[in-house]
């Protein structure tokens, strides 16, 4: 590497260790001109684009670094990320005309919502596939392919995380109500006692014990289940 390559790369991490983002997009730039398919430094630009909020360009960078380096998981992360943020906007755009009662309208930006909530489980499976116990990352997985309403998908990932990080009752919940919108309600149920292990103090989750319990023939358990409801309750 030449001796003034080497400096402006240096420089340019300094700049990221300053939180310096623009001036660390400038020098990241700069070394491209030595070596244009360098996938750690297009990932660089892209994670000071990312911090300076300017999420299109970090975007476009994403894409080079993976073009460069197809093991990028950070790039596939970003872009996942990229394309549920984008997707959360038309959301907004969706209840707004349901809101208004303009069904069409409604209509039309929940397709573009599901393209980009489409684009945004692409990303997060290729980074799961290359790091198949990253919890953060499943997590953000196991939510996107919910809100599509793709719950048979959802519910090993959900599993997966309840393996990983079985103190977070999050993950428990979760599961639980992708094995309901599957209609599996006798599995649904060890997965809410487990939430409820951890948060007793969760309405919720007793309440949905409570319907669970009933609907599994168990009206024992349902009653304890609302008892402890009413009991929070009063709380």
């Amino acid at each position: 590497m030449p001796d003034s390559s080497r400096l402006i790369q240096n420089i340019a991490y300094c700049y990221i260790q300053k939180e310096d983002w623009s001036n660390a997009v400038t020098y990241f730039k700069k070394y491209l001109k030595f070596e244009p398919n360098n996938g750690p430094i297009l990932f660089n630009i892209a994670i000071s684009y990312n911090n300076l909020r300017q999420t299109d360009s970090a975007y476009v960078y994403d894409l080079k670094a993976i073009a460069a380096d197809s093991a990028m998981i950070g790039a596939y992360v970003d872009l996942g990320q990229y394309f549920l943020l984008r997707s959360q906007y038309y959301n907004d755009s969706v209840k707004f005309y349901k809101q208004a009662n303009k069904n069409a309208e409604s209509d039309n930006f929940q397709k573009i919502r599901d393209a980009q909530l489409d684009s945004s489980a692409h990303y997060f499976s290729r980074a799961v596939t290359m790091e198949p116990e990253n919890a953060p990352v499943l997590e953000q997985y196991g939510v996107v392919l919910t809100v599509l309403g793709r719950n048979t998908d959802a519910i090993p990932v959900f599993v997966k995380l309840t393996e990983l990080e079985s103190f977070r009752k999050e993950h428990w919940v979760n599961l639980g109500y992708a094995y309901i919108q599957e209609q599996k309600f006798a599995e649904a149920i060890v997965p809410f006692e487990k939430a409820g292990e951890i948060d007793p103090g969760d309405t919720k989750i007793w309440e949905a014990l409570k319907d669970l319990y009933l609907n599994n023939g168990q009206p024992d358990k349902a009653k304890v289940a609302e008892d402890k409801f009413n009991e929070l309750n009063k709380l």
